[in-house]
């Protein structure tokens, strides 16, 4: 659910044993079964086909790179600064 919150796109996901889903592009559970205690199981629902951009969508990994490369920083800085 959250790569298709994070993408802007509807996702089904199957489980051999878990929750099968249906949802939307933003996170919300259309339709919902079990395959925890049976053995055959089909679910029955509406997928929305649209596609909503989203920040990751417009610009990427500019947050994950941006937190790295001040992490670096804060790790360069804190060798640099040797107390006497």
């Amino acid at each position: 659910i959250l790569r298709g919150v994070e993408n802007g796109f509807s996702m089904v996901r199957t489980a051999r044993l878990g929750s099968l889903t249906i949802s939307d592009c933003y996170g919300r559970v259309n339709s919902e079964s079990s395959s925890i205690h049976k053995k055959n199981v089909a679910l029955v629902g509406e997928v929305y086909l649209m596609k909503k951009d989203t920040l990751y969508t417009r610009f990427g990994d500019w947050f994950g790179i941006l937190n790295l490369v001040a992490a670096i920083g804060f790790i360069w800085l804190g060798l640099k600064k040797k107390p006497q």
